[in-house]
């Protein structure tokens, strides 16, 4: 009977002890997999399987800030009752330092880029720069189209502005040479642009310089030609009954180039001037010579 009864007793310890392990208080239980809940669902999930909920930061590339990343232990992994389970809370991407991209060639920032952890776009624009050599960057530029601060997030787009050098010197070339020189720059020549002015060193008809759209000109741009008008002209004035003198400083005044064959400065107060060769009325530009002729008078 006594054996009977060991037995008995083993088979019921034997059955306490499964119930414990299997299904009572002593059993395992599976950590679920919440990444990407809300940290109050995701806890509410844990604490019903009686486990220790315990909330950090970390930064994650594909969870959405503000959502579960991940969980230690991991999602599937087998443990006690009542073990502390930690949930790490994205806060999105981690922010690292921009590297110098600005001054570099294309090829040189791309690596830059690559090597700091971000990710290249694209070239939203060639601009023409009298600083920047052709084909290096003159600024980075995030996401939202502004300009890179000190950090960025991990794997970020950044995109690049990049110099296509000097705008073509187009000065003194016919309307048409000029339009060809820029067409190869990648611009066009829009006519309803054009200006016209004057000019001492251009001659008519040719190319004094563009007229750009604005401070920034971009390889794509429309620009206007200002053309030439050749030197402004003057009229000579009517200097006949003048003093000598008087005529030549009114004339020199003018921007004109006077001399009278009269060469006795200190007489010229006694000569009174008949005209000019060329005549008054005559256009010149200014700078040109201009003969003042006299006779003698002697009322001084």
């Amino acid at each position: 009977r006594w054996i009977a009864a060991l037995l008995t007793l083993v088979v019921a310890l034997a059955g306490g002890a499964g119930w414990w392990w299997g299904q009572g208080p002593g059993s395992l239980v599976t950590i679920p997999n919440v990444v990407g809940q809300e940290p109050d669902v995701a806890t509410a999930a844990l604490q019903e399987r009686t486990l220790i909920v315990k909330q950090a930061e970390c930064n994650s590339l594909e969870v959405e800030k503000g959502m579960v990343a991940s969980t230690s232990p991991e999602a599937g992994s087998h443990v006690d009752r009542e073990s502390k389970v930690k949930l790490c809370i994205s806060t999105g991407p981690q922010r690292l330092r921009v590297p110098t991209i600005n001054g570099k060639r294309l090829e040189e920032a791309k690596a830059a880029i690559a090597e700091a952890r971000f990710v290249f776009g694209k070239v939203t624009e060639e601009r023409f720069s009298d600083e920047a050599p052709a084909g290096t960057v003159i600024l980075a530029l995030g996401a939202s189209g502004k300009r890179l601060g000190k950090t960025y997030p991990e794997q970020g787009t950044i995109d690049l502005i990049v110099s296509a050098g000097l705008l073509p010197d187009v000065s003194g070339k016919s309307v048409d040479e000029a339009t060809a020189i820029l067409a190869d720059a990648g611009l066009s020549v829009d006519s309803s642009r054009n200006t016209k002015a004057y000019s001492d060193e251009i001659p008519k008809g040719k190319v004094i310089g563009l007229i750009t759209p604005g401070e920034i000109t971009r390889v794509g741009d429309a620009v206007g030609l200002n053309i030439s008008r050749g030197p402004q002209l003057y009229k000579i004035p009517d200097v006949a009954g003048m003093k000598l003198k008087d005529a030549l400083a009114k004339l020199e005044e003018m921007g004109f180039d006077p001399w009278t064959s009269f060469n006795i400065r200190d007489a010229w107060g006694l000569a009174v001037a008949t005209g000019t060769d060329p005549a008054a009325g005559a256009k010149l530009p200014k700078g040109a010579t201009i003969q003042v002729l006299y006779e003698l008078s002697v009322r001084g």
